[in-house]
């Protein structure tokens, strides 16, 4: 394994720096391409505020141009949502007779949980690059991310009988409740952190955060979730506010920060009594008690659930917004609900912005923290602010200095800009790009267009007015977006929405749809094109796609993740046979082992890219296929003894495309 990084309901049942090196995607390069992405990645710090990227050279990696982690919600823990080292994906090829639905993975329920993806894993002695699924019915999968004969997965773990919504609320979460939020994983430590939330065999509900070895997927270690504060609010016993395992649903995707995984709590569709909670567990010790803070410890309600948006955080801080509750902050008290909050790595407030008419929004239903917000890069032109932006129900956006925040002022917001980006509910998170010729923001809100809002490099703000829109109104919750570019270059807005009907409170079929993301009027494909070959089914609801090497993983909840790619026709031409293949005796092994060695293939000019190696052995006049890998070797294990076997490998591209085979490499097995 690598080593590296109106009144209304909301569609989730609420009313209507120094970065950790383990937070950091990892990018693993091949040495033809270091130049190209120095300039296009490394150059501008307006990159690298998204997660410092780990460049690790590896030129036996010659793979595709390439390699992303996707290793937390939205990418990276500034949640911009976008994977700027796409490099297979362009505006060119994403059409609706070049790119498709490849295959899917069955799996036991809906997936709300964002899929997460790293390349160049070791399982059973073949290198795989692996997407990983958690579901509702509390399992997580490891299924191989690109060989589609592979239905199988390569690990799976249970986490035992998840909550019924028959318990709580029949609304949203339907039919039962388990694994909602998007784990998170350290490449470093080779874990996974993961909420699960079950029915425990005397009847009671709990909550465990379980930490996986994401080889094996190996239940480490796990914690039951508990958490109490000082406080005088609507559930308060004796001065004290409990977190209750039933009534708090952890939606926004996992933080890990400063040496602690950070979970943060919502409700189920109002059901009071609830607060706002932030927990922060260290990664170095589960049981050690977590730091604690309770949005609204003197009153009630004021959830964060984000639309499953992970906290973010940057060198000072983790900043999170709040839903409708008790607001009080202004007059001496704790209390902080429809705000944005700034807190210390150890859970103290360092700063806030609460909107003016925060009292309205409450009582109308309009709570601000249907969005999570997202950390812009830095510096900007026309401004030497590092800013963040972030909207509600109420369809207004707020620019925001992140090291002065505004406070509450009774009569004007004291924020960079605030405006109205639609007249529609804001959900999820907008994403920020800086393209070829200037930087973009979009937003896709319920029952509105996309639309893309181009930044001011003079005045150092939004353009309010939209550059471009889609035309296309979606029904709530809107459309939930990623972005995926070469750096600033051939970028494309990926957006799954409902494909009619609304889906707030009920499962409905869903669309992904690939805009031009330099003009999001160009709509380059949709999965309703060609219905029969690209439909993935149900939608699922606030969970962006991940795109990763050449693939759009898109989770469903028809109990499915659709995978998306290249199809053949975008690429006729297979790469060269790979080279000087050699077959020896492992040193220090059995001598029934053989170790194979090979030199890398190339695809040809325009090709989607080489993804791998299948490799082959012949015993007795029979050849089976005995691996596939993405690596430059592969060991034989178990062989019978003082016995011939010859060997041969065959490159394939992003389409599927087979060289020609290697040269034969023959040995012997010793007695």
């Amino acid at each position: 394994m690598i080593r590296s990084k109106a009144t209304q309901r909301d569609p989730d049942g609420h009313g209507l720096n120094t970065m950790e090196p383990q937070a950091l995607p990892t990018c693993l390069v091949s040495l033809p391409v270091v130049r190209r992405l120095r300039k296009r990645v490394l150059l501008s710090k307006r990159v690298l505020i998204y997660g410092s990227v780990t460049l690790l050279l590896v030129a036996a990696a010659r793979l595709s141009l390439a390699q992303v982690s996707v290793l937390t919600q939205h990418n990276d823990i500034s949640r911009s949502g976008a994977n700027l080292l796409e490099t297979i994906l362009t505006p060119a090829n994403v059409g609706v007779t070049t790119f498709g639905k490849l295959f899917t993975r069955n799996v036991d329920g809906q997936i709300y949980a964002q899929p997460l993806y790293i390349p160049r894993v070791v399982i059973n002695g073949a290198t795989v690059n692996i997407v990983y699924v958690a579901t509702e019915n509390n399992t997580v999968y490891a299924f191989d991310a690109d060989n589609p004969g592979a239905t199988a997965p390569l690990w799976s773990r249970n986490f035992g009988v998840p909550v019924p919504t028959s318990a709580i609320c029949s609304t949203d979460t339907y039919p039962q409740i388990g694994i909602t939020s998007t784990p998170v994983i350290d490449a470093a430590s080779n874990r996974m952190y993961v909420v699960a939330k079950t029915t425990e065999p005397n009847g009671t509900y709990a909550q465990r955060l379980h930490v996986l070895d994401i080889n094996t997927g190996q239940d480490i270690a796990n914690v039951v979730i508990s958490a109490s504060v000082p406080g005088t609010g609507v559930d308060a016993v004796n001065q004290t506010v409990t977190f209750d395992a039933l009534h708090q649903l952890n939606r926004p995707g996992l933080l890990l920060y400063a040496g602690y995984v950070y979970l943060a709590f919502g409700s189920h569709c109002d059901t009071d009594p609830y607060h706002g909670w932030v927990l922060a567990y260290s990664t170095s010790n589960l049981a050690t008690p977590p730091l604690v803070w309770n949005v609204t410890p003197n009153g009630t309600r004021a959830g964060i659930w984000q639309s499953g948006q992970g906290l973010a955080a940057d060198g000072t801080g983790i900043y999170l917004m709040s839903g409708n509750g008790t607001f009080d902050h202004n007059t001496g008290g704790p209390d902080l609900g429809d705000s944005f909050v700034r807190l210390t790595s150890s859970l103290s407030i360092a700063d806030y912005f609460t909107p003016h008419d925060q009292a309205t929004l409450d009582k109308g239903d309009l709570d601000l923290g249907s969005t999570g917000p997202l950390l812009l890069p830095s510096p900007l032109p026309g401004t030497s602010l590092n800013l963040m932006i972030g909207g509600g129900k109420a369809g207004v956006l707020y620019l925001i200095n992140r090291a002065s925040m505004g406070s509450y002022n009774s009569v004007t917001d004291n924020v960079v800009q605030s405006f109205a980006a639609s007249s529609g509910p804001l959900f999820g998170s907008p994403i920020f790009w800086n393209g070829p010729t200037a930087q973009y923001l979009y937003v896709w809100a319920g029952g509105d267009s996309l639309k893309q809002f181009a930044w001011n490099s003079s005045s150092g703000i939004f353009q309010p007015t939209p550059f471009a829109n889609n035309g296309k109104t979606a029904s709530l919750p809107g459309g939930t977006l990623s972005l995926s570019a070469n750096g600033s270059s051939k970028g494309i807005l990926w957006a799954t929405t409902p494909y009619q009907n609304a889906a707030n409170h009920a499962t409905v079929p869903g669309i992904l749809r690939a805009y031009d993301a330099a003009n999001v009027a160009t709509e380059l494909w949709n999965s309703y094109q060609n219905q029969g070959r690209d439909d993935f089914g149900n939608l699922a609801k606030f969970c962006p796609v991940t795109v990763a090497n050449g693939k759009v993983y898109v989770a469903t909840f028809s109990n499915v993740l659709a995978v998306y790619g290249l199809l053949s026709t975008a690429d006729p031409l297979a790469p060269s046979g790979p080279g000087n293949l050699v077959a020896t005796l492992t040193p220090g092994a059995t001598a029934s082992s053989v170790t194979l060695t090979w030199n890398a293939s190339t695809d040809n000019d325009g090709g989607t890219g080489v993804a791998g190696y299948n490799v082959y052995r012949t015993n007795q006049g029979n050849t089976v296929q005995v691996s596939q890998t993405i690596a430059l070797t592969f060991t034989d294990t178990k062989l019978e003894t003082n016995t011939n076997y010859a060997y041969f490998v065959k490159a394939f591209d992003n389409v599927g495309n087979l060289s020609a085979p290697s040269n034969t490499a023959r040995t012997k097995t010793t007695k």
